[in-house]
């Protein structure tokens, strides 16, 4: 799930399915940079948020929570599988490389 505050935009927790995970938060990053944030955001959560019935199975792994005014992102996941958190890690580093705080709690 995420939660993303961009200015005074702030949408609604977006979930996503966890396959998704990688390639959503390498794209947010292209979100929370464009001179067009809010626009940005619209298409970004038409690509990735989920769209079906939550099942009495499925579960939240975590959450991303993104802070674009401070320029923070905290990551908090209860588990991840490793080609996904290796995946994650080495975008982490691009947002650090755009000048983000990045916290990462993978359990």
């Amino acid at each position: 799930m995420y939660n993303v505050v961009l200015g005074d935009i702030h949408p609604s927790t977006i979930c996503v399915d966890i396959a998704k995970l990688p390639d959503s938060f390498r794209d947010l990053l292209e979100v929370l940079i464009s001179d067009y944030p809010a626009e940005s955001m619209a298409e970004f959560i038409e690509s990735y948020a989920r769209t079906d019935t939550v099942m009495p199975d499925d579960k939240t792994l975590g959450f991303v929570v993104v802070n674009n005014n401070k320029k923070a992102v905290a990551l908090s996941f209860s588990t991840l599988p490793i080609e996904i958190r290796d995946k994650i890690m080495d975008i982490c580093t691009m947002y650090r490389k755009k000048s983000f705080e990045v916290e990462i709690d993978i359990g």
